[in-house]
């Protein structure tokens, strides 16, 4: 099953900025990337072995959020 809202949710949250004079991080925009991401690996799970999102830039609230880094495994058919 995909990630729920609740579960990526309580994910982002645990996301701090970096340094203490930057602004809030978006965590409502890296809650859609956990979920998007989540649901592009179930609905292709016929060809996707695994997903990982090495990096993801999380800007401040109200911002993007930007995956600069993942691999994808592909099942051999």
């Amino acid at each position: 099953a995909p990630l729920g809202d609740l579960a990526a949710a309580a994910m982002a949250r645990l996301v701090y900025a970096t340094r203490e004079e930057d602004p809030a991080p978006n965590r409502a925009g890296l809650a859609d990337v956990l979920i998007r991401a989540s649901l592009l690996a179930v609905e292709n799970e016929d060809i996707i072995e695994s997903l990982t999102l090495h990096r993801i830039i999380v800007f401040g609230s109200g911002q993007q959020t930007v995956v600069v880094d993942a691999e994808t495994t592909l099942r051999r058919v």
